[in-house]
């Protein structure tokens, strides 16, 4: 492996501009706010404590932690600023370390293109209703689907390629651990929590790698489609030899792995605890075509007994 260089840090917040490996060489903590009464609560611009913002950046946390205790802040993110719609980093490794977001999310790797966390339509018109109007309503879902999620039904089988690899690392989030928007990526050999039964691993495209993971869900009020693991465009992907547990009490989601408008699937090898089902496809249109092959699965209903 090639020297490093350290990576710089400016008030609890750091970027990575230039290609090439990295070292963090402390902990990183960013602190919550002080508690406003006046303003109902703590408040948080949201962002990242880190972002990596070049393309090929080996980013080598040598066993040291990201917590990002700010209310709405994650822990890394993969640009601070973006100049066009093509400028977008490809390539990132981020290993050997531990990630904490107390409120939001682990890894976000999503400057392909808009916030999309929502891939359903049914979703959309669930949360945009919440009490409100009916003209509300149908903007929301305007907004977040017919143009956010718009974005993916024309690009479809040609999202493009992002090859990012994380490895090794230890992640715990409230909302997501790893989330990526772009294909050919691999998420290796970690171990990664979510306690605000939310999405652990969401990924946009194809030929993804999901392998060797310990992957775990907890948390009272998960939608139907909060699996573990949720696979959108992901043609020709590959989910092997994880160990995926659901510790959930209340609603639980539907099965440990949604996919959603993804052909051939690979799905094998994996130990799932306490999912109602394996996995569970999403499709809501004539247009998506999901299909999985499945082998050599192991379910249980709980840690004492199998399914």
């Amino acid at each position: 492996m090639a020297a490093c260089g350290p990576v710089s840090v400016e008030r609890t917040q750091f970027e990575v501009a230039h290609s090439g490996p990295v070292c963090l060489g402390h902990d990183i903590t960013r602190p919550g706010e002080i508690f406003a009464w006046m303003n109902g609560g703590e408040t948080s611009a949201g962002g990242a404590v880190g972002y990596l913002g070049a393309s090929k950046v080996e980013l080598d946390l040598r066993g040291h932690t990201i917590l990002a205790k700010r209310v709405g802040v994650s822990a890394l993110h993969d640009a601070a600023k973006r100049l066009t719609s093509d400028d977008y980093p490809v390539g990132l490794v981020i290993r050997n370390g531990k990630l904490i977001s107390a409120t939001a999310s682990g890894v976000v790797l999503d400057d392909l293109f808009g916030d999309v966390f929502l891939s359903l339509k049914s979703e959309v018109e669930r949360f945009c209703a919440d009490g409100r109007s009916s003209d509300y309503v149908k903007a929301c879902v305007k907004d977040w689907y017919e143009d956010e999620l718009g974005v993916l039904q024309r690009m479809k089988r040609n999202v493009p390629r992002t090859g990012h690899r994380l490895e090794q690392l230890d992640v715990s989030a409230e909302r997501v651990a790893v989330a990526i928007k772009g294909s050919g990526n691999v998420v290796r050999q970690n171990q990664l929590k979510v306690t605000g039964c939310g999405v652990n691993i969401y990924l946009i495209g194809g030929n993804q790698v999901i392998e060797g993971n310990t992957i775990v869900v907890s948390g009272a009020r998960c939608s139907p489609a909060d699996a573990p693991i949720r696979l959108h465009v992901g043609d020709n992907s590959v989910i092997r030899n994880n160990t995926i547990i659901i510790e959930g009490w209340g609603d639980r989601p539907d099965a440990a792995i949604s996919v959603i408008d993804s052909q051939n699937v690979l799905i094998e090898n994996n130990k799932v605890v306490g999912a109602k089902t394996l996995y569970k496809i999403w499709d809501e249109d004539s247009g998506q075509k999901s299909s999985v092959t499945e082998r050599g699965n192991e379910m249980k209903s709980s840690w004492l007994g199998w399914k």
